[in-house]
């Protein structure tokens, strides 16, 4: 992963998550997309089902019936301005960037949104909707969604091998 957002970086300025997908297309040959979750068209579900972008990527032989997230940047869903020092040790053991499967990410959801409820609760704030652990997970899990797959882009190394 770190290789791949060094690559953004180089060729974007910014970790990007379209040159990231590119990136992992390109120099592995998997089939990566561009997922937008989105938000319901009843009123008010845009509190509780939360818009968001990341990477679905496939892989080949062994892997092909598992998708597998990648989230640039997945430490940063969780951060509350009145952390307390207990979450603030919970967030640290967060990785920065996820990869892995939905069915692995959703109870390390539900562990942190149980996190920011308590953190809520002992500061005597109203926890928002859109903190509570459903509306997080939906994010990443979600029958609304658009993919856009990301196509074959030569590295500047392989297309100087041609």
């Amino acid at each position: 992963m770190q290789e791949a957002k060094a690559s953004s970086i180089l060729s974007t300025g910014s970790v990007d998550l379209w040159a990231v997908g590119s990136y992992l297309r390109s120099k592995h040959g998997y089939l990566v997309s561009l997922r937008r979750s989105n938000v319901s068209k009843r009123p008010k579900a845009y509190l509780r089902q939360l818009r968001h972008d990341f990477l679905v990527v496939r892989g080949l032989d062994t892997m092909e019936a598992v998708d597998i997230l990648v989230d640039i940047n997945f430490r940063d869903h969780f951060g509350v301005a009145h952390a307390t020092p207990w979450y603030s040790k919970l967030l640290a053991a967060l990785p920065q960037d996820w990869v892995g499967s939905a069915q692995a990410l959703a109870p390390l959801v539900g562990l942190m949104s149980a996190g920011i409820r308590l953190c809520f609760r002992q500061a005597v704030i109203p926890l928002p909707p859109w903190r509570e652990g459903r509306a997080m997970l939906s994010k990443w899990v979600t029958e609304l969604h658009d993919d856009e797959v990301l196509p074959f882009v030569p590295l500047p190394d392989q297309a100087l091998n041609r």
